[in-house]
């Protein structure tokens, strides 16, 4: 519930790594990953886009999101979600 996106990926990142198994857990998770794109932080726009791939099929809604984060304004953004998208365009 917290207003920083950091935060919340942070409780996002910790339930997925508590419980990753958990499909109804991933699938809540990607709208807030695929919001975390759009963060004005890197690191946070980094880990969401890695997090997105590691979860895999269940993200697919998330691949516009992370095909508009091959524009970000940095290499190491670019570089998580062209990794995320190749993990999840197989």
């Amino acid at each position: 519930d917290s207003d920083d996106e950091f935060l919340r990926l942070a409780a996002v990142w910790a339930c997925l790594k508590i419980a990753p198994q958990d499909e109804e857990l991933q699938q809540q998770a990607v709208p807030y990953l695929a919001k975390g794109l759009q963060d004005e932080r890197e690191h946070v726009r980094v880990e969401c886009a890695y997090l997105l791939g590691e979860l895999g099929s269940v993200a697919k809604a998330a691949i516009p999101a992370l095909k508009e984060a091959l524009q970000d304004h940095s290499d190491d953004v670019r570089a998580a979600a062209a990794k995320s998208l190749e993990m999840l365009e197989k």
